[in-house]
């Protein structure tokens, strides 16, 4: 009598679902294991006040990649009770953001009705994976800790010492997740006050007004450094505050903004979209028009002088220069682990100790996909949909 393969799918964000629906689009006979702590829609839980720079049509379009969560959403229409989540998204404007609320409410709505209705296929597992281990046989072991509590900072909380052993996993799919970049990367010329140097304002907290709201006053200094999506929301949020603080926006380039095409995206993944763009074109577009709602431009040329002129006065510095994967677990090869973890960012294969594998991948916001544009910009494709597709192609 054989026995059926197990395939391990870490992270129930949106990668981590669609990844999960393609396995059951594409292999009628392995077992999935789908670990995560809350099975919500990973770190959208957190971006509830976060308006989208994706079209509410894509969020819809998402889904139907996948035959197996297209037929859910078709079973709930005709039986004559579709998901509030859903409607929710059809009654919104479709060529227009969100906020990533409804994103998530429709990915931990899916989730859900996909636990139930491939019950026999998807065995579902609340808590983390700490460790893995790729094995001769070409196998994974991982060690599951089912008292987990994931906050999104760092590091998952452990609230249960007992671990379980997950042997000869034929597959693994790591859908962990990125979080904001703290801090700049080193540079000895950056100097701060060593008796009162500013707080960090967390990215979390910046791009969420009513957390923003509670923590900062008028008389405070607030340094924001980047012109990103996330940079430029959190001018606005900053800029609308009752209690404005004096805000600074230290920036490297000018602002950059997705341009529309016939038929494709010229900065389709670095340029500003939908709301961002608005706002940013409304009250940025020149120094004056900034200064107008409190913000303080400063392009930062001579970083040196650029700081040590301004750094001195700020109380709070939010740091918007991108996302780092959340290393969560260790990896380890034959019982030894792996200091660094790479992957093939045109076919999502895992790379461990030079080795590319052939069954372990990464998807999702940790491990994009590169792609280049029709004048030759080298990018990397983040977001739901783009990683729905990704997906899909990978998963065939």
């Amino acid at each position: 009598m054989s026995t059926m393969r197990e395939i391990s799918v870490i992270g129930a964000g949106p990668a981590g679902l669609i990844t999960v629906s393609r396995i059951l689009d594409t292999d009628s006979t392995s077992k999935i294991n789908w670990f995560d702590p809350s099975f919500k829609g990973g770190r959208l839980q957190i971006y509830s006040e976060v308006p989208s720079n994706t079209k509410v049509s894509l969020f819809i379009q998402f889904a139907k990649v996948s035959n197996s969560l297209n037929s859910i959403l078709e079973s709930t229409s005709s039986e004559g009770g579709k998901s509030t989540e859903l409607e929710i998204l059809q009654s919104l404007d479709q060529d227009k953001g969100c906020n990533l609320k409804f994103a998530q409410e429709f990915c931990a709505f899916l989730i859900q009705q996909l636990r139930i209705k491939f019950s026999n296929r998807i065995n579902c597992f609340e808590g983390w994976i700490t460790d893995i281990n790729y094995k001769p046989n070409e196998n994974f072991d991982l060690c599951f800790n089912s008292g987990a509590v994931d906050n999104f900072k760092s590091d998952v909380h452990l609230t249960n010492s007992e671990a379980k052993l997950f042997s000869n996993q034929s597959k693994l799919f790591l859908c962990t997740g990125s979080e904001p970049i703290p801090e700049l990367v080193s540079r000895p010329h950056v100097k701060f006050s060593k008796s009162n140097p500013p707080k960090l304002l967390d990215l979390d907290v910046a791009l969420n007004p009513s957390k923003l709201k509670t923590c900062l006053s008028k008389e405070n200094v607030v340094a924001v450094v980047g012109s990103s999506h996330s940079a430029i929301l959190c001018l606005k949020n900053l800029s609308e505050l009752k209690d404005r603080p004096k805000i600074v926006n230290f920036y490297l380039s000018p602002l950059r903004y997705a341009e529309y095409k016939d038929g494709w995206i010229l900065y389709d993944n670095t340029g500003l979209k939908q709301m961002a763009a608005t706002w940013a074109k409304e009250n940025l577009s020149s120094d004056e028009k900034a200064l107008k709602i409190g913000i303080q431009r400063v392009l930062v040329k001579d970083e040196a002088k650029t700081y040590s002129e301004h750094i001195p006065e700020v109380t709070h510095i939010c740091y918007c220069v991108g996302f780092k994967r959340r290393f969560l677990l260790k990896i380890k090869v034959n019982g030894v682990e792996v200091e660094t973890l790479y992957y093939n960012n045109k076919t999502a294969r895992l790379i461990l100790n030079g080795k590319e594998l052939n069954n372990g991948y990464g998807f999702g916001i940790a491990f994009p996909e590169e792609v280049v544009d029709k004048v030759g910009n080298v990018e990397t494709s983040v977001g739901i949909w783009k990683f729905s597709n990704y997906i899909k192609k990978v998963i065939n």
